[in-house]
């Protein structure tokens, strides 16, 4: 199932990467890194996708209470959150054959 919705993603980034582009007005972070060449951008928003998963596998526990912290601020239930927060383990913690 992983490898399935895996493939599906690809597909849905080549597509995405093939279509029309529009230009679109950035700002901030994703400013600065949008005017580096085109294979330094790549590579930084590969390297900053491998480290955001790399921490929230290595702090789980942190996370959820984040999650739930600011669910909280934001008068969201905490069921809501803890089922949303169970998906996302569940899916994280699918072990690999």
């Amino acid at each position: 199932m992983c490898v399935a919705l895996l493939a599906l993603f690809a597909l849905y980034l080549y597509k995405l990467t093939r279509g029309d582009v529009e230009n679109r007005e950035l700002i901030g972070t994703a400013a600065a890194i949008g005017e580096l060449p085109d294979r330094v951008c790549q590579t930084t928003v590969i390297a900053l996708f491998i480290l955001v998963a790399d921490m929230i596998l290595a702090c789980p526990e942190l996370l959820a209470n984040s999650f739930i912290g600011v669910g909280a601020e934001l008068g969201i239930e905490q069921i809501i959150l803890v089922q949303c927060l169970a998906v996302m383990a569940s899916e994280a913690l699918v072990p690999r054959a």
